[in-house]
């Protein structure tokens, strides 16, 4: 096995491991059979031949595996590519220019929807004006029928007054919801093949400032697999070494909620 190359392990405080008491031959820690000195670094002067088998069976499992995973890679591969073909033909032949051309078609649409919609606007701030105009008329009138009975015909227009009142502020309730309905209401729109055509409203943003942005508020939004994410940028950015001297040598995590640690895998060439 003498084409293997072997990785050593470090020390990971996060894990069980036992203290040297008192050091020998450089050894201050131990953790599954291997030594360590008080940096966290293996002492591979105290590595046994039963320990390197060890090293040595993981290697070549790793290069049986990798070998294995090659081989399946190779055998896949013209069908990959057989995929690929096709999937970039009708990309490139169909997907592409119905795309290109819904595209085109939505943004005339979106015009045209936008300006019936702000016309049906008017058109309904108009009506609410004229059935609110009319109710206050028609109140007016049913006040004043009101005020001057003095004989039973006087109590039928009266009457009659108040009921035209009536319908005629139900008539000015009906007119401001119109007027106060959706986009989407207003530009509604059906095509001759049937298909329906509107205007969707809906909040969106823009302008993100990374430094001022409330990261508490968004917490509850953020999926594990994004923060996970942002956590790997963040031992990249500190690197292997920094990362070893506050997880291993001061033995504390530097972000709450969360266990960094160093993961041992085999380098195999």
């Amino acid at each position: 096995m003498a084409d293997l190359e072997l990785s050593y392990p470090s020390l990971d405080k996060s894990k069980p491991h036992g203290i040297v008491t008192p050091p020998w031959e450089g050894a201050h820690y131990e953790q599954n059979g291997f030594h360590f000195d008080a940096a966290g670094d293996i002492v591979k002067e105290l590595i046994t031949p039963e320990l390197t088998k060890r090293l040595e069976n993981a290697a070549a499992r790793a290069t049986a595996e990798k070998a294995a995973d090659a081989a399946r890679v190779a055998r896949k591969e013209p069908f990959l590519e057989g995929g690929r073909a096709v999937d970039g033909f009708f990309k490139s032949r169909v997907g592409e220019p119905l795309d290109k051309a819904k595209k085109g078609v939505e943004a005339k649409l979106g015009v045209y929807l936008r300006g019936k919609a702000e016309r049906e606007r008017q058109a309904r701030a108009r009506a609410e004006a004229d059935a609110r105009r009319a109710a206050d008329e028609a109140a007016a009138a049913a006040r004043r029928a009101e005020e001057a009975m003095r004989t039973e015909k006087d109590l039928d227009r009266a009457m009659a007054a108040a009921k035209e009142a009536e319908d005629a502020e139900a008539q000015r309730v009906a007119a401001t919801k119109a007027a106060t309905a959706k986009p989407a209401d207003l530009s509604r729109t059906r095509g001759d093949a049937g298909a329906l055509g509107t205007l969707q409203a809906r909040w969106t943003f823009k302008d993100i400032d990374r430094n001022s942005v409330n990261l508490e508020l968004l917490r509850n939004y953020l999926s594990v697999d994004e923060i996970g994410k942002a956590v790997r940028l963040y031992i990249k950015a500190m690197g292997a070494d920094e990362m070893k001297r506050i997880v291993t040598v001061e033995g504390r995590q530097p972000i709450k909620g969360v266990t960094i640690f160093e993961e041992q895998a085999v380098s195999v060439r």
